[in-house]
């Protein structure tokens, strides 16, 4: 099983009031450590019952939820160019978690990085060139 990669994104800011972001999360670029998600790979019902943004993977702190997930779905491909996962997230803004509104105001610069987890179905490897 190969370990989580983080991937950094594309970050629009929304709404300045209200915490909220378009991202893509993914898409089938190679990432810094040669791994390639394909798109149409993606299982999201699970994650969509409970769309939490969470801070760093840490699925044990209550406070590394600093946000969720109001829609997620891959898009593109054929005349709309390459597949990827986009998404609109809702940062928890002024709601009491400091995580949350700094990871808010990285964002809104544009320097936020979103990591997504997955547990690969089937993979190649291959050697990189």
């Amino acid at each position: 099983m190969k370990p989580l990669r983080i991937y950094t994104t594309s970050v629009r800011a929304l709404s300045g009031d209200e915490g909220r972001v378009h991202a893509v999360l993914s898409s089938e670029s190679t990432d810094r450590m040669g791994d390639v998600i394909r798109q149409n790979g993606w299982m999201l019902d699970a994650f969509l019952k409970h769309p939490v943004m969470l801070a760093g993977h840490d699925y044990g702190n209550v406070r590394a939820q600093i946000g969720e997930w109001e829609k997620v779905e891959v898009r593109g491909g054929g005349k709309h160019g390459t597949k990827r996962l986009e998404g609109d997230g809702r940062y928890y803004v002024n709601a009491g978690n400091p995580d949350a509104d700094w990871a808010w105001k990285i964002a809104k610069e544009g320097r936020a990085a979103f990591s997504v987890g997955f547990i690969p179905r089937k993979w190649n490897e291959i050697e990189p060139e």
